[in-house]
């Protein structure tokens, strides 16, 4: 087992002072990927880790009647109560991500933040339109969540680090929610993937409409949820399977995931909507 130093910022400034001063940090919120993450019988940690417990600034919830700010360092049982004001049957999802216990523990910042796949959490935050605030080579930057998939995918991108600091969930007005998976669990290293699907309706018409697939990989096509909003409500059978040929051909295009398994449930979910 190798040493490590370890610090505990109990503000922001000393946060982004020891950001500034690291080249190699590693920050930890919940810490219950450590050993899940380890390959060998010896536990090897980084050099320089950086313990975000006793930081209370990313441990805040503000909610108002547009928004709810969360902190990063909230944990995931926090967020239950959190996403049961949106509607009543998104906190189900939580429940499959582990136990309780590690859910006590777990944060959501980790969570957005683990870097072997995108995990449960992220196409739930995702249909529900969610910005991310960070702080990335000294400044406050925000962005949505597909921005910062696309960031974190992107080679060419020399921001440095980005710390995430606050997740900013819109309250939407949700009138139908469909969550499912398919596969072995994503955590560590499996190869299932989550879908959620999210709508709001009005008067013959579908206002909202995002659909998020998450796994090993990220996939959402904003123009096929474009063409859904644009077709006449309540939907032909000819309209569904039109939409489910454009996603057959949007995920050709990804070439990520066996099609066969994702399909069904993506025509579950236009099918739920009626």
């Amino acid at each position: 087992m190798n040493l490590s130093e370890i610090h505990f910022p109990s503000t922001l400034q000393e946060l982004f002072q020891l950001q500034a001063g690291l080249s190699d940090m590693c920050i930890v919120a919940g810490g219950t990927s450590f050993g899940t993450l380890q390959r060998t019988r010896y536990l090897s940690f980084p050099p320089s880790i950086v313990s975000l417990s006793r930081l209370a600034e990313l441990r805040v919830i503000h909610k108002t009647e547009r928004i709810i700010s969360i902190g990063s360092a909230c944990t995931l049982s926090e967020l239950y109560d959190v996403l049961y004001s949106i509607h009543v049957i998104i906190p189900a999802l939580l429940d499959s991500i582990a136990s309780p216990a590690v859910r006590n523990i777990a944060t959501i910042g980790g969570h957005l933040m683990y870097d072997q796949a995108y995990l449960t959490l992220l196409p739930l935050l995702a249909a529900l339109d969610t910005e991310l605030e960070f702080r990335i080579s000294g400044k406050i930057e925000k962005m949505s969540l597909w921005q910062f998939i696309e960031m974190r995918n992107s080679a060419s991108d020399t921001r440095g680090v980005p710390i995430l600091l606050r997740i900013k969930i819109p309250m939407l007005a949700i009138d139908y929610f469909y969550s499912n998976h398919a596969g072995t669990g994503v955590f560590p290293y499996g190869k299932g993937i989550n879908l959620v699907c999210a709508a709001s309706f009005g008067r013959n018409s579908i206002t909202q409409f995002k659909l998020s697939i998450a796994g090993k990989h990220a996939f959402r096509d904003a123009e096929i949820e474009q063409r859904i909003i644009s077709t006449s409500y309540p939907f032909s059978r000819k309209s569904i399977q039109n939409f489910i040929r454009l996603y057959r051909e949007s995920l050709k295009r990804c070439a990520c995931w066996n099609i066969e398994v994702i399909l069904p449930l993506i025509e579950e979910a236009l099918d739920g909507l009626g």
